[in-house]
């Protein structure tokens, strides 16, 4: 039998439909609410004094270790699990321990650390020690001309890091030597603000080797909503953590709980609505509009922020009413969720000591005051 090429083109659509439709089919979702769902939660706060403090930064958990990453001095402040002030390290310069900028600090194998910014990352020893430096290496020989003319979803030289400016978010997973990180592509014909195929072409995650820092794999394709309400750019944003084997990956408008094996291939979807959430955004058509509405829209609207996993649980922070209203977490244990309680407003899961869970944190440039919020999930 010959084909021409309508014909072909035709075959390759309907084969194209039919195997999105059995992969969806095939991807489980669960959605479950315990019998007992827990509304109320205590929280207490501890204050903390780093060594500089800028009042702009953020909080992570770290082997154990409390640390602070201040944002305008690239320094970073330890602390222990008493919380009492280890030291503090980095800083902008060229010294053998100092780094050029810090947008991000992450746990790496064994008790090193990451120290993450636009270019690459640096590598730290537990002590402090700067071990080597790694550029991203985007692994593409397209140059960014012959990108412009023809733009390429799966060619890599496309993406660059997407650093999503809400400083609520978790937007790195490291695991089994890998760097997982959200990418983005800006390309004039293939962006979030005015482009269809940047919702049906594009990938979101990048996974990078920490050996050699090359981008090694790309997956994780827009959810179906941002296409059905184009274009809302400002919360096509994502947050990722790590659980077990497992990538755990939420979209800033989707109550679903993505979950991806190590090569990134989607294995099921859970979650639960929260309380109060709209599904309602304003759309905008061009970036100049995106741009203008995006404090507004992030103050006023609904959008799932951080993520954070530990065993059996996956705590999810959302706003229901945008970052001028309450801010609420959700807490599910094997799927099943058990907690969705109000918290303070800025509040992100960033990992456990004993039995205590801890949470950035109160970063404030007008009083000056640094602290780290704490609780349980059982008396």
């Amino acid at each position: 039998m010959q084909f021409n090429k309508h014909s072909l083109l035709l075959l390759l659509i309907l084969w194209a439909c039919s195997k999105k439709e059995v992969t969806q089919q095939d991807t489980p979702i669960i959605s479950e609410i315990a019998t007992s769902l827990v509304s109320e939660i205590k929280i207490d706060s501890v204050s903390l004094a780093p060594e500089k403090y800028s009042g702009l930064g953020r909080l992570e958990l770290i082997n154990n270790k409390i640390v602070y990453l201040d944002l305008v001095d690239h320094t970073v402040n330890f602390f222990d699990e008493s919380l009492k002030l280890e030291g503090m390290y980095g800083g902008q310069g060229s010294g053998p321990n100092e780094v050029r900028s810090i947008n991000y600090i992450a746990e790496a194998p064994g008790s090193n650390y990451l120290m993450i910014d636009n270019f690459g990352f640096n590598v730290f020893e537990n002590d402090s020690i700067k071990l080597s430096f790694k550029l991203f290496d985007w692994d593409s020989q397209t140059s960014s001309q012959e990108l412009l003319a023809n733009p390429n979803a799966e060619d890599k030289g496309m993406y660059t890091i997407d650093w999503n400016p809400n400083i609520q978010s978790n937007f790195t997973s490291i695991h089994n030597g890998f760097l997982y990180l959200p990418i983005i592509t800006e390309h004039p014909e293939m962006n979030a603000y005015q482009e269809e195929e940047f919702y049906t072409d594009t990938y979101a995650i990048g996974k990078f080797s920490i050996e050699s820092g090359k981008l090694e794999k790309m997956g994780v394709n827009w959810p179906r909503f941002y296409l059905e309400n184009k274009f809302i750019p400002n919360f096509a944003g994502l947050d990722l953590t790590h659980l077990n084997d497992h990538l755990i990956v939420g979209f800033q408008t989707d109550s679903l709980i993505h979950i991806y094996d190590e090569n990134l291939q989607l294995v099921k979807k859970f979650g639960v609505s929260g309380k109060g959430f709209k599904y309602e955004y304003k759309r905008t058509r061009t970036v100049e509009e995106a741009i203008d509405s995006w404090d507004s829209d992030l103050m006023d609207q609904s959008y799932y922020a951080s993520l954070w996993a530990n065993e059996n649980m996956v705590f999810r922070i959302y706003h229901p009413n945008g970052k001028n209203g309450r801010t609420k977490m959700q807490v599910y244990q094997d799927e099943v969720l058990t907690h969705d309680v109000q918290v303070p407003q800025r509040f992100r899961v960033i990992g456990k000591i004993g039995d205590y869970y801890y949470a950035d944190g109160h970063v404030s440039e007008t009083d000056e005051s640094l602290f780290v919020y704490r609780f349980k999930l059982s008396p």
